[in-house]
C-alpha cells in the first residue's frame, strides 16, 4: 500500500491505496470517472456523490476494483492544503514521499 493525495478546491486528504493505484492514479481516477457515468452498479454510489470525489473513489476501490486490499483516509489536510497547487503547502511528511511524487494531486 502507498500514499496517495486526493484533493478537492478547498481539501486535500492522505490515502493509502493499492500500489498498483498509486503508481497509475490519474488512470484509475479517470476509470472510477468512467464507471461512474456508466455502470448500473454505480446507480447508489451516484445518488450519494453527484460527482467525482474522493469518498466515492475510495469506495470504487474497495468494492468493485480491489476488495482485497482496503484503501483508507490517513489524515485530513483541509486547513492545511486550501487552493492546492501541485508541491506547495504539502506538510513535510508528505513533500518527499516517493509514493505519491509524481502524482501528488487529482481534481475531479
Amino acid at each position: 500500500m502507498k500514499k496517495v493525495l486526493l484533493g478537492e478546491t478547498y481539501s486535500c486528504s492522505v490515502y493509502s491505496v493499492p500500489d498498483k493505484v498509486a503508481d497509475n492514479l490519474r488512470e484509475y481516477c479517470m476509470e472510477y470517472c468512467t464507471w461512474l457515468q456508466k455502470s448500473p452498479e454505480a446507480e447508489s454510489t451516484r445518488k450519494k456523490w453527484r460527482s467525482p470525489s474522493d469518498d466515492g473513489f475510495i469506495n470504487y476501490l474497495n468494492k468493485f476494483a480491489f476488495p482485497q486490499c482496503e484503501s483508507k483516509l490517513v489524515e485530513e489536510l483541509s486547513g492545511k492544503c486550501s487552493y492546492i497547487q501541485p508541491n506547495t503547502n504539502i506538510p513535510d511528511q508528505y513533500r518527499n514521499n516517493p509514493e505519491y511524487s509524481g502524482l501528488p494531486y487529482f481534481y475531479f
